[in-house]
């Protein structure tokens, strides 16, 4: 077998992500805010935070407006058919909120209204929930603050499995 060192380049970290996008870089700052002396590497196929930046519609996040348990009984008796993990869906409406302060701390520009309030989309009156509208840079955004954080990154990377 080729010592390791004879197949290029050897990088190493005590966590590795692969893929610069909004989920990746996402892992990464927070993986930084939980323990800022861990080594993150951020590997991408092209460059990190460009990720995603074709127009599909994007510069929009759900979030939920109403209380979990309103969310909840809504998603299980009109969507689900009561067949979704309601612990799960519960957290994903309780988090969602939270999720949106937070990726507003992290440098992505939300949207808001005169009174503070997310700017949103509202798909039925009825569904509780919301499109909110962000920078349609949000993933360049994360990426500058996870590089502020010292995360590490290397692009144009392919990775294969044998």
């Amino acid at each position: 077998m080729a010592a390791l060192d004879s197949l290029g380049t050897v990088l190493s970290a005590d966590l590795l992500i692969v893929g610069g996008g909004i989920a990746g870089l996402s892992l990464a700052i927070r993986a930084k805010e939980l323990d800022p002396e861990v080594d993150v590497l951020v590997l991408d196929k092209v460059v990190s935070g460009w990720g995603g930046k074709a127009n599909k519609g994007g510069g929009n996040i759900v979030f939920m407006d109403k209380p979990a348990g309103e969310v909840l009984d809504f998603h299980v008796k009109h969507v689900g058919e009561y067949l979704e993990d309601q612990d799960l869906l519960r957290t994903f409406a309780e988090e969602s909120r939270p999720d949106l302060e937070r990726l507003e701390s992290w440098g992505v520009h939300i949207y808001r209204d005169d009174a503070g309030e997310p700017k949103y989309v509202r798909w039925l009156p009825e569904h509780p929930w919301r499109l909110a509208v962000l920078d349609q840079d949000l993933t360049l955004n994360l990426a500058k603050h996870a590089r502020k954080l010292g995360v590490r990154f290397k692009d144009r990377v392919e990775i294969v499995t044998c």
